[in-house]
């Protein structure tokens, strides 16, 4: 695809509203006014105006007589009418879901934390010790046949100090209790005696005293085969990729993994790059893959931004404010695309002055791989569509598994100050140029070869059949 402002992910909205404290109604239709002017779909999807005027109205009645606690609700089901996850409200600085309180447990343990660290140095019991995880500092200490984890140091308020985190039993069970203290059942494990993962929540904690004897690099390869970032080889012929999302916070973790395993990845016949269960992220996170799969000039279609004010607004407001030496390009092209847009509200423009079509294209193809294999599921979205639309171009890549989830349409999600206080709308700014002789929305990208549910091992299937073995 021509490229596509990345920084609209990062746009902060100028535009101040006056916060309104609205009644559940007035809530519904200023969102209602927001969509019909501003969703880059809403032609698209309503092409049945009976139908959904039908529906907008029964949902305003009902608003009529809907408390402000409950008005989520409504907002929620207008919102769902379009079927599409990249358009969505939610409350503003909402807090976790509501819990049972059967289900919320507060309990904490007396411990000298003052003297703790005196205490585990000289403990033989490897699990004993304080460990990490993103805010999260806690102390494990052995209390009969099970093991606390308590807190030392967190930045989520409700966290105090000796509050308890987790419990572990020796059978591999746990007990790990959320931000809101909420139980959460689970089993963990323990790598080399310096990663604490707990199966379930796919969290990590890391030793961080008594020092674990193994380099920051070691430990650092260990947690991204757990978190689902890691190369292995199945076979002398053919190497596995698996690569779980491809967020922004990734696309450094992802990079050095491509980086430092160039030459693996140029020495083995065949690749399989299990993607299945990545929801997307950022294209950003993929474009290292790009040379692995390449073997001809791939060809992508353009976008279309919905002129709108609210548009123009964060453009102007990010270029006048992010770093001018960082992102020198990126200012110079948003400028440009906002001199485009004046006098063009609520029309579609190019997103690239260039045209509606470009290429990617490489001065040399790589000998190895020659074949590859992604695998998918319907999990698999957003910028994963869009990693499979460009690599299924390529002559040696085979797609296996089930449709994709199908969010590709409309994209570029950025966030929308919503008129009335509490409410925060997300929602995209373009449109794809394939529309509408190639839609994917709630469609999903289609697989070369499907995974039916019996085969029970995928990567199996897909190793014997890159090597050209009988298939069962």
């Amino acid at each position: 695809m021509i490229r596509i402002i990345f920084i609209l992910l990062f746009v902060v909205n100028s535009t101040i509203y006056s916060q309104n404290n609205c009644n559940c109604n007035e809530t519904l239709n200023k969102l209602i006014i927001k969509v019909e002017k501003e969703y880059p779909g809403f032609q698209d999807k309503t092409k049945d105006s009976i139908l959904y005027n039908n529906y907008k109205k029964q949902l305003l009645e009902i608003s009529m007589t809907t408390s402000n606690e409950s008005c989520i609700d409504i907002l929620q089901k207008y919102t769902a009418y379009f079927r599409s996850s990249h358009l969505s409200i939610s409350k503003l600085n909402a807090t976790l879901p509501t819990v049972s309180k059967d289900l919320i447990v507060k309990d904490a343990i007396e411990v000298d934390i003052a003297n703790f660290n005196k205490y585990v140095e000289n403990s033989k019991d490897s699990l004993e010790g304080i460990w990490t995880s993103g805010s999260y500092k806690v102390g494990i200490i052995k209390k009969a046949n099970s093991y606390n984890g308590f807190i030392i140091s967190s930045q989520n308020e409700s966290w105090k100090p000796s509050d308890v985190k987790f419990k572990l039993e020796q059978d591999g069970k746990a007990v790990y209790y959320m931000g809101d203290h909420s139980q959460n059942a689970n089993t963990f494990s323990v790598v080399k005696n310096s990663i604490l993962f707990f199966n379930n929540t796919k969290v990590a904690f890391i030793k961080e005293f008594p020092s674990p004897p193994f380099t920051k690099e070691e430990i650092e390869a260990e947690v991204n085969k757990l978190e689902g970032f890691y190369l292995k080889p199945n076979s002398d012929k053919t190497l596995y990729l698996k690569i779980a999302g491809f967020d922004p916070a990734y696309t450094a973790r992802i990079e050095k993994l491509i980086e430092s395993s160039k030459t693996l990845l140029k020495s083995y016949k065949n690749l399989i790059i299990d993607v299945r269960g990545n929801g997307g992220g950022s294209d950003y996170s993929w474009h290292p893959l790009r040379p692995y799969l390449y073997t001809n000039q791939v060809r992508g279609l353009g976008a279309e931004y919905l002129v709108t004010q609210t548009l123009i607004d964060g453009l102007t407001n990010w270029a006048n404010n992010a770093d001018k030496e960082k992102y020198a390009d990126e200012i110079e092209k948003v400028k440009r695309d906002v001199n485009r847009m004046k006098g063009k509200l609520g029309e579609f423009i190019p997103t690239s002055e260039e045209g509606n079509a470009g290429f990617f294209t490489l001065d040399s193809v790589y000998q190895n791989p020659k074949s590859v294999v992604i695998l998918v599921d319907k999990d698999c979205g957003s910028s994963t569509e869009q990693f499979l639309l460009h690599a299924k171009q390529s002559k040696k890549v085979k797609v296996f598994g089930t449709p994709t989830y199908g969010v590709l349409d409309y994209s570029s999600v950025r966030r929308f100050d919503f008129e009335c206080s509490g409410y925060v709308l997300m929602m995209p700014t373009f449109r794809v140029m394939r529309l509408p002789d190639y839609p994917l929305d709630n469609i999903g990208i289609q697989p070369d070869v499907f995974m039916d549910k019996y085969i029970g091992d995928w990567i199996k299937y897909a190793t014997e059949y890159l090597e050209n073995k009988n298939i069962q």
